[in-house]
């Protein structure tokens, strides 16, 4: 009881000094009732009891006050902790609200970042999409203007194939021809070098026959 008194004019000095107050006032009223009870010297001996009694009866009253005093400073005292420990958890409870609220603002401004990277990527990707199709599209000309060259370039070809091939074969009814008139060409010149031959021998014999001049 004394430790938690003790415990208790520690923490709450106010409620102490009201409860010393409070018997200080107690203490007062004794001695002005006392002083203001007339002195009489027949009743002296119950007088004083009376007074003892009374006083008795202030002490009980005082301690019975003291009593009733106590459990409330601690009640009182248990509410002030409690209370004080409510408004630090509360502040602490402030303190991550707002440390959770400058975090969600954080990842909301990251996020919005992001959207805005997300947005200029979008855009990025649409150019390049364009530009893909721009160029598919001129490389689908090309292909096809190359492709209409290789195919006229390959009838060209076919063309020249084909001439040169007729070439060929004109060249070999040519060459065909060109021996069979050597060979006949030869025949003449075979039969032309027999005939001056014996065209010689005519005169020889003529020469020989007629003697020398």
């Amino acid at each position: 009881m004394t430790k938690e008194m003790t415990e208790n004019q520690r923490l709450c000095p106010h409620e102490q000094e009201d409860a010393d107050c409070s018997s200080e006032s107690v203490k007062f009223d004794a001695r002005s009732m006392t002083a203001s009870l007339p002195h009489s010297t027949k009743n002296g001996p119950s007088l004083q009891e009376k007074l003892k009694s009374f006083k008795a009866a202030l002490i009980a009253l005082y301690l019975l006050v003291f009593a009733v005093l106590i459990p409330v400073v601690g009640i009182v005292t248990e509410c002030e902790v409690f209370l004080t420990e409510n408004s630090i958890i509360r502040l602490d409870q402030d303190e991550k609200l707002n440390s959770l609220i400058s975090s969600v603002q954080e990842h909301g401004n990251s996020l919005d970042a992001i959207s805005k990277s997300l947005q200029s990527l979008n855009m990025t990707l649409l150019d390049v999409q364009l530009h893909t199709e721009t160029l598919n599209v001129r490389v689908r000309e090309s292909t096809a203007k190359q492709q209409e060259d290789i195919s006229k370039l390959e009838e060209r070809v076919y063309k020249v194939s084909a001439e040169v091939q007729s070439v060929k074969e004109e060249q070999a009814h040519v060459e065909q021809e060109v021996k069979q008139e050597v060979r006949v060409l030869n025949n003449i010149t075979n039969d032309l070098r027999l005939k001056d031959w014996e065209h010689s021998q005519t005169l020889k014999n003529i020469t020989f026959i007629q003697g020398p001049p």
